[in-house]
């Protein structure tokens, strides 16, 4: 809360050096301060929702926002209507979030999109893209935080934690999706939003997975709880609460990794390309069942065995799932062959049946460092 404070106020200041003067002052009147934007499709064009930081609350009512929406055949075109309907300019200096419905991204494709923010130079190139699933785009800035009402603020916090290391999703902003769609080999993958009701029918916003491009279209939608595996592929996996059976018992066990490396590397077999991820992990058991006795290196060493397997099996089955049932390689794997190996790159058949001839070697070592907090069950 205290870093949306301080949000506002430096906007409230830069507002201040802008324009100068007393005499100005009251030229405040005549912007609003755009949180954040979210695009859906309509029947003859498009529907931009955007959510304003409430100008008139006071820091002990707490921060809050107002929703609008504007309507037209392209986005800029809704963007240049709100003179005329509002007698007011928006200023995007703070804007977070860019949310495209699901609708758009998989039956229009989002490059053009992207091109038309990257030409409107009041709108930032790092403001963060995510995919809405669900009914609306709409509907997730019409959301509430858990500690602040405005929804934006509450998407960028959890995609950018302020002094934290983020284990929940990928950043993606409009120059990093616009070079990933530009870059031989790279596959686009955004953060998934959606809305949940609590008991009392109050709507909140969340993080719920990821949204895989083939192209600039939206191809397939993976759960949350996959997100995690598809950061060890790609070496971004900060902390993860890892849960997995051992193969004997059947008993649940659990592990905080805090710390993780993944090291890529690839060659050619006779009739395959094979990817080798190399993944060490290490962390703090967190849960056991009654009985285990991690100071024992027997026990200990079949709890990082079990688990190891289990983070192999993981990561591989996501990354295989992709690229047998839709051809899609989220790891960027052929951005690795463009990158190190430009002879292999030129005569390879870049198709998704040619993704087919991939395969996956997971080989992953997770340690116990210490045994945490445990909690037996």
């Amino acid at each position: 809360m205290v870093a949306l404070k301080h949000r506002i106020i430096s906007c409230a200041v830069c507002f201040l050096l802008l324009f100068g003067g007393c005499g100005n002052y009251h030229e405040l009147n005549e912007f609003d301060i755009v949180a954040g934007m979210a695009i859906d499709s309509t029947e003859d064009g498009y529907k931009v929702t955007l959510e304003l930081v409430n100008k008139e609350g006071s820091m002990q009512e707490g921060l809050s926002s107002n929703i609008i929406t504007l309507e037209s055949e392209t986005v800029p075109a809704a963007l240049a209507s709100s003179n005329a309907r509002f007698n007011k300019q928006f200023q995007f200096g703070n804007m977070q979030v860019i949310v495209i419905s699901e609708d758009i991204a998989r039956d229009e494709g989002i490059m053009e999109l992207l091109n038309n923010f990257l030409r409107d130079y009041s709108i930032r190139e790092t403001i963060l893209l995510l995919v809405a699933t669900g009914e609306s785009a709409e509907e997730t800035l019409c959301a509430k935080g858990i500690d602040t009402a405005i929804a934006s603020f509450v998407l960028e916090e959890i995609i950018r934690p302020p002094g934290k290391t983020n284990s929940h999703t990928k950043e993606i902003s409009i120059y990093s999706a616009l070079d990933t769609l530009n870059t031989p080999g790279k596959t686009l993958v955004l953060p998934c939003v959606q809305t949940w009701q609590d008991e009392e029918k109050t709507t909140y916003v969340e993080i719920s997975g990821l949204a895989a491009f083939s192209g600039d279209r939206l191809q397939m939608l993976l759960p949350q709880r996959e997100t995690p595996f598809y950061l060890y592929a790609i070496g971004q996996l900060q902390t993860h609460e890892f849960t997995f059976t051992l193969p004997e018992s059947r008993e649940q066990i659990s592990i905080q990794v805090t710390k993780s490396d993944t090291k890529r590397s690839f060659y050619e077999s006779e009739n395959a390309i094979v990817f080798r991820f190399d993944i060490t992990a290490s962390g703090k058991l967190t849960h056991t069942p009654p009985g285990i006795d991690i100071t024992k290196l027997k026990e200990k060493s079949a709890i990082e065995q079990a688990a190891s397997e289990a983070l192999n099996n993981s990561v591989s089955d996501l990354l295989t799932a992709c690229l047998e049932e839709c051809g899609l390689d989220i790891a960027d794997m052929q951005y690795d062959i463009y990158l190190w190996n430009r002879s292999l790159w030129e005569k390879l058949d870049r198709t998704p049946e040619n993704l087919l001839n991939i395969v996956i070697d997971v080989n992953a070592q997770i340690e116990i460092s210490s045994s945490g907090n445990i909690r037996n069950t």
